[in-house]
């Protein structure tokens, strides 16, 4: 226990010498001139510096890691070629070194408010460009989502097979039964005289397709094709109105192919 005492003093009075030597270290910093050498100015300090590059030595302690220009921070100074330069008359902790830190503090400052406005402006800029893309590209987008919904209204008119006797239907919806299989992807599960029907698709973007066969005045009848796709969160929107669209483009071809042969 003695001995741990005896440790915590002598540790002490080390922490307080070196404070101590530290504190003089400070109060002859502004004797120091320009054209000393290191040595000479580690002299004067009365201890060696802590830090130290090519163009910079520095004493540092305790909370004084940093040089403010006042006798509360570091002690720094500039070298070149083994010497000091750039003590500012009156020394590094006078009147003319905290102005000038002052100036040159306001001047970062001043940096970086500007770097800062121009890294505000280019985001700026760069965010009006994504918005505007965005705009652009919502706009084709709608703009074809138009044009497509026209063009399977067209396709699903032009689908339309009209009969006008009894053997020419019986034949088109023979045929209207095939293009279902080919064209489907579900198994037909509906077949008479009146409907084809296949099942619902229980995936997205899968195509069901179901074909009537309606009686009209005297002998005609008129055969519509009606597929439909499953888009359950409108993902599929686009590819479920293409694949309709070119369902009801190839059926009345498929069927005065068909019979034409």
């Amino acid at each position: 226990m003695k001995k741990l005492i005896l440790l915590a003093v002598v540790l002490a009075f080390l922490s307080g010498c070196a404070a101590q030597t530290y504190r003089t270290a400070r109060a002859n910093a502004n004797m120091v001139k320009n054209g000393m050498t290191v040595a000479k100015a580690a002299e004067i300090l009365g201890m060696p510096p802590t830090h130290t590059t090519d163009t910079l030595v520095q004493w540092r302690r305790g909370n004084a890691q940093v040089y403010t220009a006042t006798p509360s921070g570091a002690i720094e100074f500039h070298v070149i070629d083994g010497r000091i330069v750039d003590v500012p008359p009156g020394g590094i902790f006078g009147p003319e070194a905290l102005a000038e830190r002052g100036r040159r503090l306001a001047l970062e400052a001043e940096e970086r408010r500007i770097a800062a406005e121009a890294a505000d402006a280019e985001k700026a800029k760069r965010d009006a460009a994504t918005e505007q893309a965005r705009k652009e590209k919502e706009e084709r987008e709608e703009a074809q989502r138009v044009k497509d919904i026209a063009a399977e209204l067209e396709a699903a008119e032009k689908s339309i097979v009209v009969c006008r006797d009894a053997n020419t239907c019986k034949k088109v919806f023979a045929l209207a039964q095939i293009y279902v299989q080919r064209h489907s992807d579900q198994k037909i599960q509906v077949a008479t005289d009146t409907i084809i029907e296949t099942y619902n698709p229980t995936e997205n973007g899968k195509v069901a397709i179901v074909v009537t066969k309606m009686p009209r005045a005297g002998s005609v009848e008129v055969v519509k094709i009606s597929p439909s796709c499953k888009d359950d969160k409108g993902h599929y929107e686009r590819l479920c109105r293409l694949q309709r669209t070119q369902i009801y483009l190839g059926f009345k071809p498929f069927i005065e192919r068909s019979l034409s042969m």
